[in-house]
């Protein structure tokens, strides 16, 4: 009798277990399309993510004590060099953007 008892709770946590993970695929299937979209823009990322470090390292090591305006220009003229060289790349620079976290830089501006 103990054993037929433990086997019903057994079987009755398994059903409770089966339709909450019910619940959950049914509720990330509305997530499909998101998470198409953010694959597409992380195999982009992903490709542009050399030439995005290359440039951002170099920002970092020397272009630390300028003004905003030339490290503007200079990031731009390297960007336009790793195009020349074929350096995959996002082709527009942006530290905070390559190298940033959006939701502390979100919660900085806040």
């Amino acid at each position: 009798m103990d054993d037929k008892a433990r086997l019903e709770a057994d079987v009755l946590d398994c059903e409770a277990k089966l339709i909450r993970a019910t619940k959950l695929i049914s509720g990330l299937g509305g997530q499909k399309s998101l998470w198409l979209s953010m694959s597409e823009k992380l195999s982009v990322v992903y490709v542009n993510l050399t030439g995005d470090v290359l440039i951002s390292s170099g920002m970092i090591a020397y272009l630390g004590a300028f003004n905003s305006v030339f490290r503007d220009e200079l990031s731009s003229q390297w960007v336009k060099a790793c195009q020349d060289k074929q350096i995959p790349n996002s082709g527009s620079f942006s530290l905070s953007s390559v190298l940033g976290d959006a939701v502390q830089i979100r919660n900085w501006t806040i």
